[in-house]
């Protein structure tokens, strides 16, 4: 079974709507909420979780830079990471994240949603066929 690590780093109304989004299509024993940087640490270096999709919320830049300081904590994570913004260098901070998908903290949401659909199915395909 899939486990959500579902990271949000602010209060703002974006990270309500993202998480609103998110538990309509998570079971609640599936979704794991975090919004500090050590609590994620801890749940992405769990023995035995081969099966997360984390999806991170950055707020701002200063949470990327965190981010970015706990790279290696990624390194197996299938992650989709949204931004603060869509400036240059933070979109190139962001893809050294090495994310599945990137999005924008000013959008709807949707095109998460639909990744975030699209992964859990490809993950629920490999267990049936035993891959």
């Amino acid at each position: 079974m899939d486990s959500i690590v579902l990271w949000i780093s602010s209060r703002k109304p974006t990270a309500s709507l993202l998480y609103q989004v998110i538990k309509k299509m998570v079971p609640e024993e599936q979704l794991e909420l975090t919004t500090d940087i050590e609590s994620l640490t801890k749940k992405l270096r769990k023995p035995g979780q081969h099966d997360i999709i984390g999806v991170i919320m950055a707020g701002r830049r200063e949470d990327l830079d965190l981010l970015f300081s706990i790279r290696s904590s990624f390194n197996d994570l299938r992650i989709i990471l949204i931004l603060p913004d869509g400036d240059q260098e933070t979109i190139a901070k962001g893809h050294s994240l090495r994310p599945r998908f990137l999005s924008f903290a000013d959008g709807d949401f949707t095109d998460v949603a639909a990744v975030l659909h699209k992964m859990l199915m490809n993950n629920s395909k490999k267990r049936e066929v035993g891959v």
